[in-house]
């Protein structure tokens, strides 16, 4: 299995994935390895890399899938799971626990928005030091400043 970045290889397939399921009237089908890869367009590097990332994101509940035969064994009737859909579809988890990535995400408007380069520039340095620390620790940062600790 390749080695995998969560940024580079595996969340835009995990994003792959709900563009596939937001583009079918058949969530019974789901989604299969072709129509993920398909979906990557310009982001796909190879099947093998796709494959290996639904198989991680398998591995780690963010989507739910068959394995098929084959080489590489072939994956489809994928959905995601509640965890998945928490990471790329909006929807809610428990309070406090998406301050991270609320924050990564509001850097990144303010970014697009921003008036003049060096406020550009400043705001992407400040979402690239928060990428650096990570989303948990300063998802526990901010949780813990909301409840006044």
């Amino acid at each position: 299995m390749p080695r995998l970045d969560w940024e580079a290889d595996v969340r835009p397939v995990l994003v792959a994935v709900k563009d596939v399921l937001d583009a079918t009237d058949d969530l019974i089908r789901g989604a299969d390895l072709e129509s993920v890869h398909t979906a990557l367009g310009d982001r796909a590097v190879s099947e093998g890399v796709t494959h290996a990332a639904l198989e991680e994101l398998r591995r780690t509940d963010y989507i739910e899938g068959r394995v098929g035969f084959g080489n590489p064994p072939v994956m489809f009737f994928i959905k995601l799971t509640e965890k998945g859909r928490q990471e790329v579809a909006g929807w809610p988890v428990a309070p406090g626990a998406d301050f991270g990535a609320k924050l990564l995400d509001e850097l990144e408007r303010r970014i697009a928005d921003a008036g003049n380069e060096e406020e550009r520039t400043r705001l992407q340095r400040l979402r690239d030091a928060v990428a650096d620390v990570g989303k948990s620790v300063i998802t526990s940062i901010l949780t813990d400043m909301a409840r006044g600790l």
